[in-house]
């Protein structure tokens, strides 16, 4: 038993003197090479005007909105005509349920 705790103290120790000496003697021997410095990219710059987007998407958002409104009111029919067979027997209704 006296063996073994002679034998981790003596682990311990020499952890710690490792520690202790090792790192800066590491760090002395060791020199990171200095990062080299950072330079932006050059940059091409546009010989031709761009357009501007707007005036491109424009006809597309035009053509799309056009196309949408004609599916959705063609959607719209049944229910409006739902609605208006309800306005037309609301009078009906309404006797029968009030007697």
């Amino acid at each position: 038993m006296q063996r073994r705790r002679l034998l981790t103290i003596l682990g311990f120790v020499g952890v710690v003197i490792g520690v202790v000496v090792g790192r800066p003697l590491i760090n002395s021997l060791w020199q990171p090479s200095p990062l080299p410095k950072a330079t932006s990219p050059a940059v091409d710059t546009p010989t031709e005007k761009v357009p501007d987007p707007r005036t491109l998407a424009t006809p597309h958002l035009d053509s799309a909105k056009s196309k949408t409104d004609n599916v959705i009111e063609g959607r719209l029919v049944p229910v409006r005509k739902f609605f208006d067979d309800s306005k037309k027997n609301t009078q009906q209704f309404a006797q029968v349920a009030l007697g």
